[in-house]
């Protein structure tokens, strides 16, 4: 069970006002793409992990999968070996085999696509045949928060590939990009006892209020100091939350040219951050740096 904590939500507003109405339609509209400099102030509305609906319980050690064998390998489409989600599911050899893999899932930017989220984010080069991928479709042009189908699609997907392939429970990812990485920050919120950790390139968690996010998360950040879209002020904020919630120094220690590392987090919690010139986007390097990030959760 990861360690986690769980703060008093506050109660629950009752009625539609017509503040509730402009919050509402600033949550939403925070995930697009096309947003102002410094995008749309945080909308004052309660999510507390009960507005995700309840999270399944969290299964350690290894996954149903890897009692079966004769499962397809390669690049699948998620729609054909699940029931409604879209995406693609990339499945390498010895998954089938009874090897027990960590699970990624990857979410793309909002107006963008599974297949290119696979194609920008470039991770599975650098995690060469070692993890299972599934790239989501989210079920609009971008992902919503609160109890949704995105979310119940993340849910489901989680239990049918550990149910299919051998996939190690205790080191199951997600990943992000822009509205993905915002979603992302929001799975890690409502579903840490699901996910081990999560990355988030060009993402924040200003969108959706946190007094509520239970348990920890560790987590990869990467964000251009000239990104327009979501500021950079707004992923440093939430690397800061995220900071005093683990438990990490605020003093960081350079890790590589493109990154630096927090030390001193609870046990078995992580934080980096990887600042860079460029503005809203998945640098060259990105995927390498992931990967060597999710590989410190043995």
């Amino acid at each position: 069970m990861r360690p986690s904590t769980h703060p008093s939500c506050p109660p629950r507003r009752l009625g539609l006002s017509l503040a509730l109405g402009a919050a509402l339609f600033a949550l939403l509209g925070a995930c697009h793409s096309e947003l102002p400099p410094g995008g749309p102030p945080r909308a004052n509305i309660d999510f507390c992990p009960a507005d995700a609906g309840a999270p399944p319980p969290h299964q350690s050690g290894l996954s149903a999968g890897c009692a079966l064998s004769g499962q397809p390998s390669g690049v699948q489409l998620l729609h054909v070996v699940s029931n409604g989600i879209d995406g693609i599911l990339v499945v390498p050899p010895p998954a089938a085999a009874g090897t027990p893999l960590p699970l990624v899932v990857v979410f793309h930017g909002a107006g963008d696509s599974a297949a290119g989220i696979r194609s920008t984010y470039d991770l599975e080069d650098p995690a060469d045949g070692g993890a299972v991928f599934a790239y989501l479709e989210s079920a609009a042009s971008t992902w919503a928060l609160g109890e949704t189908v995105d979310l119940h699609h993340v849910d489901s997907l989680v239990q049918l590939v550990s149910s299919t392939y051998c996939v190690d429970q205790d080191r199951i990812f997600a990943a992000g990009m822009s509205a993905g990485g915002v979603f992302t920050h929001w799975v890690g919120c409502v579903r840490s006892e699901t996910f081990r950790a999560v990355a988030v390139t060009a993402g924040t968690d200003v969108r959706f209020d946190t007094s509520c996010c239970s348990g920890t998360m560790s987590a990869i950040m990467i964000h251009g100091m000239n990104d327009l879209t979501i500021s950079y002020a707004q992923g440093q904020s939430a690397r800061n939350r995220l900071l005093a919630t683990d438990g990490c120094s605020s003093t960081p220690v350079t890790l590589d040219s493109h990154c630096d590392d927090y030390p001193g987090c609870r046990s078995g919690l992580a934080i980096e951050w990887c600042g860079h010139p460029g503005g809203h986007e998945i640098p060259p390097w990105a995927g390498g740096e992931v990967w060597s990030f999710f590989q410190r959760f043995p």
